[in-house]
Parts: C-alpha cells; sequence; structure tokens
C-alpha cells in the first residue's frame, strides 16, 4: 500500500510539469516573431523603434506567466476545481481548469501599463476600449435568471452558461467596439475581370450589423486546440502587419491611418504570443492543465478587437476557415438546441441532442480516438482519416490550421492587389 500511494504521488507530480520545455517555446513563439517585428520597426525609424523597444517586455510578460502557473495550478487542485480528460483513461488524475487565469489576467493588466506610454489621445482611446471589450469577455458581469451576477469567461468554467447567454456577451462587448470603430462603412469590389471593375458601396448600418455578427462569431470560435490555433493565426495576422508597415512606412508618412492600424495590431499581438508561450508548454499533449471558457472567451475578444479597430474583418475570416468549416459543421447539432421540441426532432432527423462537450470518444482498448456522434471538425477528420492518437490528430489540426492560414493571408494580398486603383 505505501508503494501504491508513493506511485500515484509521483504520477500526481509528473502531472504537474509542461509538456514542453519553455526556452525552446518561447524562442519559437515570441522570439522569432519579435525579431521579424524589431527587424521591420527599426529599419522604418522615427517612432517605430520605440514601440519595437516597450514590447522587449514581453519577454518578461512570458517568464511571469510561466512562473506563475505551478502556483494556479496547486490552487485550483486545492479548491477541486479540475476536470477529467476525456480523452485519456479514467483512472488518471483530473486537470485543473481554468489555468489560464494567471495568464489572461496579466495580459490585461499588461495593456493597462503599456496604455501609460502613449501620450497620443487616439492610441489612448483604441487601447482603453480594447481593455474594455477584453476585460467584459474575461470577467463579464451579467444579470442571471435569478439576479445572480456571473463572470462570462471565468462562471463557464465552474457553471455552464446557456447558449443565449453565450451570444448575449460579446453582443454587449461588441459595444465599446463599435463606439470607438472610426472606419470607413464602405466596402470596395476588386477589378476580377475586364468585364467586372472595381466598385463601392457604402453599407453604412448594415456594416456595423454585420460587426457586431462577427464579433459573436469569433468570441465563441476559438474551440479547437485552443492555444495552439490562437498562436497560429496571430503569427500570421503578424505577418500581415509587418507587410503591411513595411509597404506604409514611407518618409514621414508614420501619421497614416493605416500604418497606425498595424502598429496597434502589434501591440496586441506581441503580448498575447507571450502569454501564449506559458500556455502552450503546459497545455500540449499530455496537458497538465486545461485553458478553460475563460481563455477560449478573451482569445475571441483579442481577435475581435483587431479585426474591428484594426479594420481587417476579411482578412480574419480567411484566417479563421477552419472554425468556419467546424461552425457550418454543428449547425444541424447546435441549432437543434434551441429549436422547440429537441426530442421529437433529434427522434426524425436523427441527430444528437447537443451535449456541453462533443468530443470525439476515446477507446481505452486501443488508446486511439474515434469519432463520435457530435457534428465537429474533429470528428469529421476522424471519420474520414480513421482512429488516431491525441497527439496526431492535434498535430492533423493545428497543420490544417496553418495551410488554411496561409491560403487566407495569400487570398487577401491577391484580393488587395486587385482592389487597387
Amino acid at each position: 500500500m505505501p508503494g501504491a500511494q508513493r506511485h500515484k504521488a509521483a504520477v500526481h507530480h509528473d502531472e504537474s510539469k509542461p509538456s514542453l520545455g519553455f526556452l525552446t517555446t518561447l524562442s519559437i513563439v515570441l522570439g522569432v516573431p519579435y525579431a521579424v517585428v524589431l527587424s521591420v520597426l527599426c529599419s522604418a525609424g522615427g517612432k517605430l523603434t520605440k514601440i519595437a523597444a516597450i514590447h522587449a517586455t514581453c519577454f518578461l510578460l512570458a517568464i511571469a506567466s510561466y512562473g506563475g502557473i505551478p502556483s494556479l495550478l496547486r490552487a485550483l487542485r486545492r479548491k477541486g476545481m479540475c476536470n477529467q480528460n476525456l480523452h485519456r483513461d479514467g483512472d488518471c488524475d483530473k486537470v485543473p481548469e481554468p489555468g489560464s487565469m494567471w495568464a489572461c489576467m496579466l495580459y490585461i493588466l499588461y495593456l493597462g501599463v503599456v496604455k501609460l506610454t502613449h501620450t497620443n489621445n487616439h492610441d489612448m482611446m483604441q487601447y482603453r476600449e480594447a481593455l474594455i471589450s477584453i476585460a467584459i469577455m474575461t470577467l463579464l458581469v451579467r444579470k442571471g435568471v435569478h439576479g445572480l451576477s456571473y463572470v462570462q469567461g471565468l462562471i463557464d468554467d465552474i457553471t455552464p452558461l446557456s447558449l443565449m447567454a453565450k451570444l448575449a456577451a460579446p453582443s454587449i462587448a461588441a459595444i465599446p467596439l463599435c463606439m470607438a470603430f472610426k472606419g470607413e462603412t464602405v466596402v470596395i469590389t476588386p477589378s476580377i475581370t475586364p468585364f467586372i471593375g472595381r466598385a463601392a458601396f457604402d453599407l453604412g448600418l448594415a456594416y456595423h450589423v454585420a460587426m457586431v455578427l462577427c464579433i459573436v462569431f469569433f468570441a465563441n470560435a476559438i474551440n479547437i486546440h485552443a492555444v495552439g490555433q490562437s498562436i497560429i493565426i496571430a503569427m500570421f495576422l503578424l505577418a500581415h502587419n509587418c507587410i503591411e508597415i513595411t509597404n506604409n512606412t514611407v518618409g514621414l508618412i508614420e501619421t497614416h491611418k493605416a500604418l497606425q492600424q498595424q502598429l496597434f495590431s502589434v501591440q496586441l499581438i506581441l503580448p498575447f504570443l507571450a502569454i501564449n508561450v506559458a500556455l502552450l508548454c503546459y497545455n500540449w499533449y499530455p496537458a497538465t492543465l486545461f485553458v478553460g471558457n475563460m481563455y477560449t472567451s478573451m482569445a475571441g475578444a483579442f481577435f475581435a478587437v483587431i479585426a474591428t479597430l484594426c479594420n481587417c474583418p476579411g482578412l480574419m475570416m480567411l484566417l479563421f476557415l477552419p472554425q468556419l468549416i467546424n461552425f457550418v459543421i454543428s449547425i444541424p447539432q447546435v441549432g437543434l438546441k434551441t429549436t422547440l421540441h429537441t426530442y421529437i426532432y433529434a427522434q426524425i432527423i436523427g441527430i444528437k441532442y447537443c451535449p456541453r462537450f462533443r468530443t470525439p470518444r476515446f477507446n481505452p482498448n486501443t488508446g486511439l480516438l474515434e469519432h463520435s456522434t457530435n457534428y465537429t471538425l474533429l470528428n469529421t477528420l476522424l471519420w474520414v482519416c480513421g482512429p488516431m492518437t491525441e497527439r496526431r490528430l492535434c498535430v492533423m489540426c493545428l497543420g490544417f490550421q496553418v495551410v488554411c492560414c496561409a491560403v487566407g493571408l495569400g487570398m487577401h494580398r491577391l484580393i488587395s492587389y486587385l482592389g487597387q486603383p
């Protein structure tokens, strides 16, 4: 019996360790992107060099995020805030959730501190609205049906929220973004052929409605390998920013509105990558923490802020192609959850009612994941490719995300080129 207890304690200790090395992950996820940004901004000179210097502190943010996670995991275990890993044997220890709490709080705090370095009123307003929107989605207080106060991202890790609550929260978060949006509502179609020339359409109010719908989508789209897919999308956004900054830094064009939007995006992305360094180390297979809905809400708000304030909703949609595919696949099952007479419709159509966790099925005999009856991209891949390990499925999904983001960025560059006068 003492030997068994020592073995169990050893397993528990091992499961508290990160799955990836911190220095290697830091070099790839933050070091390489920062080096590219540093090169681009320093080559432009002027005030852009100051921005690059300020955001060297992102490395300290990554270290602080990584260093605080072990204490958070111990605290979550003491409070019993853990969930069973549905992709592993039921005898395994439960995994702490939300393990992203410390990193999310540091990100919001970091944005607040960096905001103090800006003297331009427009920059300060953008930072303020970005902070408000991200904080609303991460720690949104809303009225429940019994007058109780809930926290959108955090409370959904403790007590499941309804689908309507998850749709209402991003809509509230969209209010400060729409108020801060100063871009044009004109959409210009590209010149595809000699017979279809460029045309401009002022959508007016319809543009703002579409913006709110996009924000709701982004806020709920981070759900497939959350940390990995967020890092990939953020890196491709950063690549787009660097291309645009290089194209716009000519002479004294630093005050150009388009350039300011790209710089604002860079200043949000670098600290976001910094906190994801720590989360990826612990969340990579085999996961020793679950980021929880607190992270997915914060990351979704982060992408919604960039899409809105940096005026790139089209590019963001192209980068979110796997999430769009997952959304389309999920429509029959998720839509069924919101309809009346759900049980009758499920019996007639043959669609399973939408559960809280729509994960693949783990086969303890083979140790492989198999597709379940839930309508998701993960289950579709398993249905097409057959059973596989969780590690292989993770790598396949992230590889698919990279390919889709590369194609999406290429399409956006092509459309931008065709749309030039």
